[in-house]
């Protein structure tokens, strides 16, 4: 009898173990899920504003995209308080350690539409991707208008200064 006591201690203590194991797996399953990266020295998060300048500077490298502007589903907050900025048209949303990222944009007049959001969808994501190490669900491009290569220069202009 005593020593199906011992066999039994022995075997709560293994399963503590691997239950102790299995809960920690979790907890940094969980940490890189959300975007919390352990990097061996502390956890790396990155902001969503730095994520919506990467996917702004991909967007308007895009030959045919004249600019970046707020849409109907862009962040109100923003807009109220007039921030400017790359991250201007861009929203951003980290959940369950994947990005979405939504973009409203005026494309210069004549192009194919289609080609143009389809290359722009494929350079944000790749930036995005590779830059922080998340995974892209989707990009979402909202076309607000069309406009001329002046009024591209012209907002170049305005964002440099």
């Amino acid at each position: 009898m005593r020593k199906s006591q011992t066999g039994n201690t022995t075997h709560n203590t293994i399963k503590m173990r691997i239950y102790g194991i299995v809960l920690w797996f979790l907890k940094e399953m969980e940490d890189i899920m959300e975007g919390n990266y352990m990097d061996g020295i502390g956890n790396v998060r990155i902001s969503e504003d730095v994520v919506a300048t990467i996917a702004s500077v991909a967007a308007l490298e895009v030959e045919g995209v004249c600019s970046l502007v707020p849409y109907g589903g862009g962040d109100i907050k923003k807009l109220i308080s007039g921030k400017r900025g790359l991250g201007k048209g861009v929203k951003i949303d980290l959940t369950g350690g994947e990005i979405t990222v939504e973009l409203g944009v005026v494309l210069t007049y004549g192009v194919r539409i289609q080609e143009v959001i389809g290359k722009m969808q494929s350079e944000v994501k790749y930036a995005v991707e590779s830059m922080t190490g998340m995974k892209v669900r989707a990009v979402n491009v909202y076309v607000q208008g069309v406009g001329s290569e002046d009024k591209k220069a012209k907002h170049e202009e305005k964002t440099e200064e």
